[in-house]
């Protein structure tokens, strides 16, 4: 995805995911928890169910950010 990407709107995944930042910075947040900016080599999970992923957004305006989960 291009840089800047405002990402995915508010969803929920119907079990547990694990994921990896392999390039760039990406703007995370999870339900009851605070924003959180994951940097290349950072590791997240999601629990899944009823938990809202309220943010996966590219945090660099200027750079390509990557994801593998």
């Amino acid at each position: 995805m291009s840089p800047g990407d405002p990402g995915a709107p508010p969803h929920r995944h119907p079990g547990p995911l694990f994921g990896y930042v392999t390039e760039g910075e990406i703007l995370f947040e999870l339900e009851g928890e605070p924003p959180r900016v994951l940097k290349a080599g950072d590791a997240v999970f999601e629990p899944g169910g009823d938990v809202i992923h309220h943010q996966g957004a590219y945090n660099l305006p200027d750079a390509r950010s990557r994801s593998w989960s």
